[in-house]
């Protein structure tokens, strides 16, 4: 990287933190509110107001749901997979989920009720 190139990375902005998602409309909006039944076995609050959930595509019978999780490496990820996977299939979907890393999850991203439900 060049001094340049340096200079610029410093006063270039930060690039935006991704956005949880918390309402949807159409199709999208009954799988957003059947992931509110996804409690995270730790933390005891559900992935929507934690701020987990990044994204949802629908293609006829399948959901592919992105999420992030509040710590890389969490013990808890293939139960939360499970879990995703059971209430979507309620609804006649297959999930496919993705976890992303990159931009991570912040306290930032829970609902206030999130946040006072965890002190």
């Amino acid at each position: 990287m060049s001094l340049l190139d340096s200079v610029k990375a410093l006063f270039s902005p930060a690039p935006a933190a991704a956005a949880p998602l918390r309402q949807a409309d159409g199709a999208v909006g009954p799988v957003l509110d059947a992931l509110r039944g996804v409690i995270d076995p730790e933390l005891g609050v559900d992935i929507v107001s934690l701020g987990l959930v990044r994204g949802i595509e629908l293609d006829q019978d399948l959901a592919r749901v992105r999420m992030v999780l509040t710590t890389p490496g969490c013990p808890v990820t293939h139960l939360l997979v499970e879990q995703i996977a059971q209430e979507l299939g309620l609804l006649g979907y297959r999930a496919e989920v993705s976890v992303e890393e990159d931009p991570p999850w912040r306290p930032e991203d829970m609902t206030e009720e999130a946040r006072q439900a965890l002190g």
